[in-house]
C-alpha cells in the first residue's frame, strides 16, 4: 500500500521520495512476495530496468514468477518478453462470481497469457 500511495502522490504531481516497508520474516517468506513487488514496480516503466532484475532473480533459483495486476498491452507484453511464467489481470477479466467463471471455462474460454 505505501508504494502504490507513494505513486499516487508522483501521480498528482508532487515529488518523488523514498518509502520504507516493513515486512516481517514471514512475509519474506511468502511465495508471492516477489510478485507483489513486481506489481508495484511496473505501474512506473522507468523502473523496467528492476522488474527485469527481479524476474531474472526469481528465475534463477528456479522458481515460477506470477505478476499481478497486468492491465495493458504493453505491460503484457513486456512481461511476455521476460518470459514471466504467470500473467493475470484486468487486462484478461474483473474478478468473476464462481458460476460466472464456470461458464465461461465451460464455453472453452482460456485465461492464460
Amino acid at each position: 500500500m505505501a508504494c502504490r500511495q507513494n505513486k499516487e502522490w508522483q501521480d498528482a504531481g508532487f515529488e518523488p521520495f523514498r518509502v520504507s516497508v516493513n515486512l516481517s520474516a514471514r512475509q519474506f517468506s511468502q511465495q508471492y512476495l516477489t510478485d507483489m513487488v513486481e506489481r508495484t514496480l511496473l505501474e512506473d516503466p522507468n523502473d523496467a530496468a528492476i522488474v527485469t532484475a527481479i524476474i531474472a532473480m526469481v528465475q534463477n533459483l528456479s522458481l515460477k514468477v506470477t505478476s499481478e495486476g497486468v492491465e495493458t498491452a504493453e505491460q503484457l507484453e513486456f512481461l511476455r518478453s521476460l518470459k514471466c511464467d504467470e500473467i493475470q489481470g484486468y487486462i484478461f477479466s474483473r474478478p468473476l462470481p464462481a458460476d460466472k467463471l464456470t461458464k465461461l471455462l465451460a464455453q472453452g474460454m482460456r485465461f492464460c497469457a
